[in-house]
């Protein structure tokens, strides 16, 4: 869906950033501008994203976007936590161009933060992807293939990388992931129940994979944007 959303002329979507449930909580006033060390720590936070996927402990050194360059637009939004979470998304799918006019990211654990997100950036929208639980859980268990170790030539990346894929395998357990699932799903139409249908919108996977065009209609329409690929099937 990340992949889909962004084919949108002037969409940049980020992979997951996990900023409201991991950087935004040891922020104490993230809606108002950091002091220097908050800054610092806020800096490094997305610029160590823009080098490699959360989990991978990415250099803030290496980042594509460039502390300068971060740290111009942040400020323009107001130089707040929550500002430097949008330059970050704006900037990130092409950090050299102007930012983005629609934006947005996926981390799933977000799930839980909806009405805190809504209430960061008052024209948010949300997309909840609700998938079989049967194979939800069944991807759960496989988190651990998804990096093939063995096969990066960079040593450090691949250090980090096998102890992410160890450190997915001894948490996963059956009985979590589906309490997980049902959690999650629960928060949506929780969610959905008190925003409403115009800022909540559940996609069922499988509706996508089976009836794709006819989905995607759908959701452009939701979105309020036209088809990004009118000329082509979908």
């Amino acid at each position: 869906m990340q992949a889909v959303i962004q084919r949108m002329a002037g969409v940049s979507m980020t992979g997951e950033t996990h900023y409201f449930d991991d950087l935004r909580p040891r922020i104490k006033y993230p809606k108002k501008p950091l002091d220097p060390p908050e800054q610092r720590l806020v800096e490094d936070y997305f610029l160590a994203l823009s080098h490699r996927v959360y989990g991978l402990g990415g250099d803030s050194e290496q980042s594509r976007i460039g502390r300068d360059r971060l740290r111009s637009l942040a400020l323009t939004y107001g130089g707040s936590s929550d500002s430097y979470f949008e330059a970050h998304c704006r900037l990130y799918n092409d950090p050299d161009q102007n930012p983005a006019e629609v934006w947005g990211e996926k981390t799933p654990r977000h799930a839980f933060r909806i009405l805190e997100i809504a209430d960061a950036f008052p024209s948010s929208q949300f997309v909840f992807m609700l998938r079989d639980p049967r194979a939800v859980v069944f991807s759960y268990s496989r988190w651990q293939d998804k990096f093939n170790a063995h096969a990066i030539d960079d040593p450090d990346l691949r250090e980090k990388a096998t102890i992410d894929a160890s450190r997915a395998k001894r948490s996963y357990h059956p009985v979590i992931a589906t309490l997980v699932w049902k959690a999650a799903a629960r928060a949506a139409i929780e969610a959905r129940k008190k925003l409403g249908d115009d800022r909540v919108r559940l996609v069922q996977y499988e509706r996508l994979c089976l009836d794709g065009e006819s989905e995607l209609q759908e959701l452009w329409s939701w979105l309020g944007v036209e088809n990004p690929d009118a000329d082509a099937p979908i």
